[in-house]
């Protein structure tokens, strides 16, 4: 299911949802009685639906299906009424959030785009091509038990290499571009040369959650740090060596689609459909000085 066919279905879940809404007693202020020495303290009935499971469940889904969209403020401000459920204002934020889902529900596809669709305007790759060998790399290593819990991130970038070099012109390691703390050349993990001239970034890491900071690092690395030229494609490339495959995906595409780019998203981060059950591949589309450049997220799974 697309990520419009996931909201809209919530969406038609909302008076369900509403339902949910119950009374209960808030303290509302204490007094003290004089004439009787005794503490009085008042109530007031509110309308809550904060702590009910079914709508945190609800909330929580629409949440994560809304981050995948195209920003702007009209997403952002749902996002936040969704998250500012608090037990005393349920009822009037729930009827904006309503309102608000209503609207969207009819512009929806106006909030999708398609990074299949998005062409990516270079003739000296072959993506369809690309893609092919890079996963032919990536499934090559998993099958190689020299890869393993103990490898390093050296060791299996040195393998993706060895394998792209069968087609391209591959550097690895490269002094070029700047490191993290700007005090000298970076190394690149791989770069792909095609008839001379630079066209493919790749960097890899070992993850075996989403450790965020450490992702982000790389991911800036690759497309900002080691890449003055600004070449139309980059891949990151994940070793994954936790135990959950589908659970880090899903959160790494939460992340993902809550990160701040160096350069502005085009599309949201797209699942791409692939043959095997332990690797996950993703893509989105960024504009970098009116040139688009398609980004790839591998996660291999690494036993």
């Amino acid at each position: 299911m697309g990520t419009a066919d996931k909201i809209r279905e919530l969406i038609e879940q909302t008076a369900t949802i509403k339902a949910n809404f119950r009374l209960e007693n808030s303290l509302s202020f204490s007094s003290y009685d004089w004439r009787k020495r005794e503490k009085k303290i008042n109530y007031m009935q509110v309308e809550k639906i904060n702590d009910d499971p079914e709508f945190m469940r609800w909330r929580d889904e629409l949440v994560l299906s809304l981050a995948q969209l195209k920003k702007d403020d009209y997403i952002d401000e749902v996002i936040k009424l969704l998250k500012k459920f608090d037990g005393l204002t349920d009822k009037t934020k729930f009827e904006q959030v309503e309102s608000k889902l209503s609207v969207l529900k009819e512009h929806i596809d106006e909030y999708i785009i398609n990074s299949n669709n998005l062409t990516i305007v270079d003739e000296r790759v072959q993506e369809k091509e690309l893609l092919n060998k890079i996963l032919r790399a990536v499934s090559k290593l998993q099958k190689n038990h020299s890869y393993n819990l103990q490898s390093s991130e050296n060791e299996m970038n040195d393998y993706i290499r060895d394998i792209l070099d069968e087609s391209y012109e591959t550097k690895d390691q490269t002094r070029q571009g700047k490191s993290e703390e700007e005090t000298d050349a970076g190394e690149v993990d791989i770069q792909l040369y095609i008839d001379g001239i630079p066209g493919v970034m790749i960097e890899g890491l070992i993850l075996d959650s989403v450790s965020k900071e450490y992702l982000d690092n790389h991911i800036r690395k690759v497309l900002v740090n080691y890449d003055p030229n600004g070449c139309p494609y980059a891949f990151v490339i994940i070793y994954y060596k936790g135990k959950n495959l589908k659970g880090f995906y899903d959160r790494l595409i939460v992340h993902l689609n809550e990160f701040q780019f160096p350069y502005e998203r085009l599309t949201e981060i797209a699942d791409v459909d692939v043959e095997y059950a332990e690797l996950k591949h993703a893509q989105t589309v960024l504009l970098r000085n009116d040139k688009k450049i398609r980004v790839h997220f591998y996660a291999v799974h690494i036993v």
